[in-house]
């Protein structure tokens, strides 16, 4: 009994000494330089990449959700490629402390809000101290001079303050801004380096044109869909790839969600809640359900099926539940896939058919 009396006392005493130590104002700032260190030193030395590796730094859809909207990052050998920008995934990597003076372009997939609306922020975070040397290219559908034109002028004066605070040495201006090049039809839109950047149309209608894009690095390819309805099209250029990232939508949840709007908008005289249910309704008829996915990569014959861009997003307390009732019926149609959420990781070594996946 006295040793036990003795230890809890020892331990209140130790946790006081720290709790008075850490308020001291030289330990407080010793404490923050370490971590700011550590932060910084993240971006500087990252993790050295020789292959071809996708991270997810948006997987989620314009509905409410604790993920970013769309966004996929491309690392193939030291470059940086980001396909889609939605909101959230640019302050995902800068938490992540991405060495974005490795950016070498931006494709997106299409016009729709959910996959441009962190572009600022991403041209900001690969202007300022990162040594650009010129615009920052875009590729994109029919439309995009007028997206990047858009943001241009939301930014100007942006520009000017902190060119004016900063100095053209951190902040060049004449760097500043885009360089928008308009994807014609199913094209080879990038091909340096042993890298080639394939674009192809796929069926968002009434959004159109519609992009998916393929990455072959070497002897590794990665594939993404854009969002679409099952196409032959996208079949046809994912063929053999090693990964196959693939939008989703659920009718099931989303007819579940579409039915509680409707009676909760009868119930309330709520209009909004009427107007949610039938978007809920009409989304279904331009995103691809999990099996017509999964047909589609076991078609396409790929090693590796990921799920991204969920409609709606597994999260919350029900996120196992909503997962299973997502995804039910996909593994006896293809049986090598995952579901992605922020952070994932796909790496594939050259020279190699190994697939590392890190959720």
């Amino acid at each position: 009994m006295k040793f036990i009396k003795w230890t809890f006392l020892t331990a209140v005493i130790l946790f006081g000494f720290l709790y008075i130590i850490l308020q001291a104002p030289l330990v407080q700032k010793f404490i923050f330089e370490v971590s700011a260190k550590n932060a910084f030193a993240l971006s500087i030395n990252s993790e050295p990449n020789d292959g071809l590796r996708a991270t997810v730094c948006g997987s989620g859809s314009p509905m409410p959700s604790d993920s970013a909207q769309t966004c996929i990052m491309i690392e193939a050998g030291k470059k940086i490629f980001i396909v889609d920008i939605g909101d959230g995934s640019a302050a995902n990597l800068a938490r992540w402390r991405v060495p974005m003076e490795n950016l070498e372009a931006v494709f997106i997939t299409h016009l729709h809000s959910d996959h441009i609306a962190d572009l600022g922020d991403l041209h900001l975070m690969s202007w300022i101290a990162r040594d650009r040397k010129e615009k920052l290219k875009v590729y994109g559908p029919d439309g995009i001079e007028n997206v990047t034109a858009g943001f241009d002028l939301v930014y100007r004066e942006d520009y000017i303050f902190r060119n004016e605070h900063h100095g053209n040495l951190i902040a060049p201006i004449e760097v500043t801004g885009y360089k928008p090049i308009t994807i014609e039809g199913n094209s080879v839109v990038y091909d340096k380096d042993e890298l080639k950047v394939t674009a192809f149309l796929v069926n968002h209608k009434p959004v159109d044109p519609a992009y998916g894009f393929r990455f072959d690095y070497k002897d590794r390819s990665i594939v993404m869909s854009g969002d679409t309805i099952y196409d032959e099209n996208l079949i046809t250029n994912a063929r053999g790839a090693d990964v196959l990232f693939h939008e989703a939508i659920s009718n099931e949840l989303t007819s579940i969600t579409s039915k509680i709007a409707a009676e909760l908008g009868e119930e309330f005289d709520n209009n909004p809640a009427r107007h949610a249910s039938e978007i809920f309704y009409h989304i279904q008829d331009y995103h691809t359900t999990p099996i017509d996915a999964a047909l589609a990569a076991s078609k396409s014959d790929v090693k590796l099926l990921v799920f991204y861009h969920l409609v709606p997003t597994p999260q919350g307390l029900v996120k196992k539940i909503m997962a299973e009732i997502f995804f039910r019926g996909v593994t006896q149609v293809f049986s090598n896939w995952e579901y992605a959420i922020d952070g994932t990781k796909v790496t594939l070594p050259l020279d190699s058919d190994e697939i590392i996946f890190n959720k």
